[in-house]
């Protein structure tokens, strides 16, 4: 009874995020990735594929802790963040999303970086790090870092916590095809700037309103645009592949997206597209998301939304910008 609530919860969860998919920005841009000099900021071509991770864990100093041992399955696509392949926006000590802030750098058989996130927790604030340095030697990983937390305020009594971690990953196939839609296009210059965007959300059923907000936007000129719609899915439990296509000129800016994530035997699926034309500082257009289960589920589901989108360039204001590869604001929402 509880695998099936469970699995009820997480399509609740689902269909509410849908919702708030355009109620606060559905886009992002982030910084130029290659450093020069042999170096770049993402994950180079030859570390990209499916890698069996073998992942040890040890309390800093030892103190007597018994080494914690696990294996999981991960993929690495080329072009990839630090941010989006290897941190967990869901790993919080509350009830928000991590916000992880990485530098580093790769060769093509070396990497390390070093990734930190705040968050607040009523009155106590958590200061989260996390190092790595590894190499790579054909289809074989190994390397290591530290994670710590540092607690400061009224955290209860909670101590600062330190592990040191080494990981060992052969590589068992090449990257799957959605890899090569994961990344996206730079935004051209005529997009650039903040907008004061309008949507309204209504379900292809009943019709009825779900959603009536407005938010300001910040697009970021010659940045990759991410549509956020598998920034979404990466919170949630259990198997996840999603890949979206995006298209975008100086006067239209299109995506078609799917994704589903395999949680106990029960498959989540979803599909958005979304279509917007630009006249000077006024853009407006249509978004669809689609959501639907198959698999061994409690009970069949399905759901559809419409999307109506309206924007006005307020201003040429690119703040923040070029600070790295956000995630987009929408998928902090109400996790």
């Amino acid at each position: 009874m509880r695998h099936v609530r469970l699995r009820s919860l997480t399509w609740i969860r689902l269909t509410s995020l849908i919702t708030l998919m355009f109620a606060a920005g559905c886009g992002g841009s982030g910084g130029p990735t290659d450093s020069g000099d042999g170096e770049t900021s993402t994950v180079p071509g030859t570390w990209s594929g499916v890698w069996e991770v073998t992942q040890t864990e040890e309390v800093c100093g030892g103190k007597g802790v018994a080494d914690t041992t696990y294996t999981t399955t991960d993929t690495l696509c080329s072009g990839a963040t630090i941010e989006e392949t290897f941190m967990d926006p869901a790993a919080s000590s509350g009830d928000g999303d991590l916000a992880w802030d990485c530098t580093g750098s790769f060769t093509s058989d070396e990497g390390s970086w070093e990734c930190t996130a705040v968050e607040t927790v009523d009155a106590c604030t958590i200061t989260h790090s996390v190092t790595f340095s590894g190499t790579r030697e054909g289809d074989a990983i190994s390397g290591g870092g530290e994670k710590r937390s540092a607690h400061a305020g009224d955290c209860d009594g909670v101590e600062n916590s330190c592990a040191t971690y080494t990981i060992d990953a052969v590589r068992t196939g090449g990257a799957p095809d959605w890899c090569s839609v994961r990344h996206y296009p730079n935004l051209p210059v005529g997009w650039g700037g903040t907008w004061e965007v309008h949507s309204v959300s209504t379900s292809c059923t009943t019709q009825e309103t779900v959603g009536d907000s407005s938010y300001t936007e910040v697009m970021c000129a010659n940045y990759p645009y991410n549509p956020g719609f598998c920034d979404l899915w990466d919170g949630f439990p259990g198997t996840m592949i999603c890949g979206c296509d995006v298209t975008i000129t100086d006067s239209t800016l299109t995506y078609h997206c799917e994704a589903s994530v395999n949680y106990m035997g029960c498959i989540y699926n979803g599909e958005a597209d979304y279509a917007v034309e630009r006249d000077g500082d006024e853009y407006s257009g249509t978004a669809r998301v689609t959501l639907w289960t198959s698999g061994s589920c409690p009970e069949s589901q399905s759901d559809c939304f419409d999307v109506a989108i309206t924007a006005q360039r307020v201003s040429g204001d690119q703040s923040g910008c070029g600070g790295g590869f956000p995630r987009s604001v929408p998928f902090a929402l109400g996790r």
